[in-house]
This record gives C-alpha cells, structure tokens and sequence, in this order.
C-alpha cells in the first residue's frame, strides 16, 4: 500500500512539473529592419563605387513587425515582409539554414545569429552570377 502511494505521489509530481522548451527566450514580437540592396560586377573597376569588382546600390529599406515562433524540435520560424525562413536554432543562439532546404553555394548564401536573446541578425544573398540582391536584416525585441 505505501509503495502504492509514493508511486502515485512521484508519477502526479512528474506530470505536475512544467519542461521549459530553451527556445522560449529566442521567440516573442520583433521590430525587423530590412535593407535590400543590388550589388553587381563593376563595368568601370577604376570608378570609386567600384569594391573589389563589385558595386551595391541599396533599392530600399522596409521595417516589419512579425513573431518569432518555434517550429518543431529545434527551429524558429522567423517571417520579414514576404520571406518565411525556418533555420534550425542551436542553444548558443545561431542559425543554421541547411543545403537541402535553402539554394546556398555562388551568390546564395544564409547566415543569422542572436545577440543574446533580444536581438536578431540575418544576412541572406539570393542570385546569379554577376548580379545578386543582398538583404541585412536586423530584429530588436518589441518591449
């Protein structure tokens, strides 16, 4: 009868104890600046807006306000204006975007990273050769 007891005590501690998921402090509501840029293969490379064969006009910048959520095990699903990216997240805060899920090699490329949990850096190329847009963006935690 007493080991009755302290089985059901432990088994309705156990259930009663709530896990922490650790992305919790990586989601929440986010201002996102978004600065798009073109940068192409410079005609003239003697001319001053000429950087090591490359020249970037920036086209805009936009700001957002979206969530951060968590998707699945171990990702955040992070969405800047019409861009949904869902890179995995590893504990120290970096992102991950694998090969078999997002264009990477030439001119594509996705890397991000947090600064602590209140901040977001993403910096994402999409393009072909000789020409490719380019977008900083950059996310504080809406207070």
């Amino acid at each position: 009868m007493k080991r009755l007891a302290f089985v059901t005590l432990l088994l309705a501690t156990l259930m009663g104890c709530k896990q922490t998921d650790w992305r919790e402090p990586y989601t929440g509501s986010f201002d996102f600046m978004c600065r798009k840029s073109l940068v192409s293969m410079c005609q003239d490379p003697s001319s001053p807006d000429c950087n090591d064969g490359w020249m970037e006009s920036q086209i805009d910048t936009t700001y957002y306000t979206y969530n951060v959520v968590k998707q699945d095990a171990d990702r955040v699903k992070i969405q800047v204006g019409s861009m949904t990216l869902i890179p995995i997240i590893n504990k120290n805060g970096n992102l991950e975007f694998p090969a078999s899920e997002y264009d990477l090699g030439g001119n594509n490329n996705y890397s991000g990273h947090y600064v602590g949990t209140d901040s977001i850096i993403l910096d994402i190329t999409n393009g072909l050769t000789g020409m490719y847009t380019k977008y900083q963006i950059v996310g504080t935690r809406k207070r």
